[in-house]
């Protein structure tokens, strides 16, 4: 692995996990915060890799290099913007941009990976998720979040699971995705379900998490969940929209495993937004 220096580099996006800074070559580099293992690292350069391979509309990555403030993951540099943030001062392109999404997406769902492959079961994955914070709440309220996820039928498409309008860029006229280090493959209702969750009901101000206004995520989600399902029955489309609101109760929770310090706050707020939104859902 080679080392690069950050000497004059801009940082020009900062994350949960790490920091992107633009190269003198034309690329970036994301370098990953202190906690997040090269094992971790390495996986996501190889998820990255295998997503363009398979056609996601993404950045190419290049290298794994050392850099002073640590291990990065060096990409094409995409000369993009976040749709959320254009859509904040153009809310004319609201609709517009989110049923393309809604086409990207049902896209991407329809490439199907082999389990054995280096993309991770996405249901295991949160039921270890859930473990990890099994701590911070109620039994009954972690037991009810395994039961929504192993309720889910089985599925092998391709799902990105950390989607929002702050990782949707906009390069020219075409839509890009990236942070791709969470990919798993499973039910596509889970990809959609773990939008919804940051999009509709995120604790906090929705602006900084998702790069838009409360107002505008609610709407985006709307009209991306009619495009993605035009083809379905009414009746189909109701349960699919059921089930997908029951999954988000879960990430609700999940979130929480991006922190590094976990606040008390935080957890009596994920827990009275859960048991409020699945009284409903009864």
């Amino acid at each position: 692995m080679k080392t690069i220096s950050l000497a004059g580099c801009a940082a020009i996006g900062e994350g949960a996990g790490a920091v992107t800074y633009s190269l003198p070559t034309g690329n970036v580099v994301k370098v990953f915060r202190p906690g997040i293992t090269q094992n971790q690292i390495f996986h996501e350069y190889a998820c990255c890799q295998e997503a363009f391979r398979l056609g996601v509309p993404t950045a190419k990555v290049f290298d794994m290099v050392h850099t002073e403030s640590g291990i990065g993951i060096v990409f094409e540099k995409l000369e993009s913007v976040p749709i959320g943030e254009i859509i904040e001062n153009n809310p004319d392109k609201l609709e517009p941009f989110a049923r393309s999404f809604g086409v990207l997406l049902r896209n991407i769902h329809q490439i199907k990976v082999k389990p054995e492959g280096i993309f991770p079961d996405a249901i295991q994955n949160e039921l270890v998720l859930l473990e990890r914070i099994s701590r911070f709440f109620d039994n009954d309220i972690i037991d009810i979040s395994k039961k929504i996820l192993l309720n889910l039928p089985s599925d092998n498409s391709l799902l990105h699971l950390d989607l929002n309008t702050r990782n949707i860029m906009l390069k020219g006229n075409e839509l890009r995705i990236i942070d791709l280090g969470g990919m798993a493959y499973g039910n596509p209702l889970l990809d959609l379900a773990y939008f919804y969750s940051p999009m509709k009901y995120t604790i906090g101000d929705h602006k900084t998490i998702v790069g838009m206004s409360k107002k505008n995520a609610w709407r985006f989600s709307e009209v991306l969940t009619n495009e993605y399902f035009k083809d379905v029955p009414s009746t189909e489309k109701n349960a699919c929209i059921q089930q997908i609101e029951a999954l988000s109760l879960v990430r609700g929770l999940t979130w929480i495993t991006l922190l590094e310090i976990v606040p008390g706050m935080a957890i009596r707020a994920s827990e009275r937004q859960f048991r409020k939104r699945y009284a409903s859902l009864k």
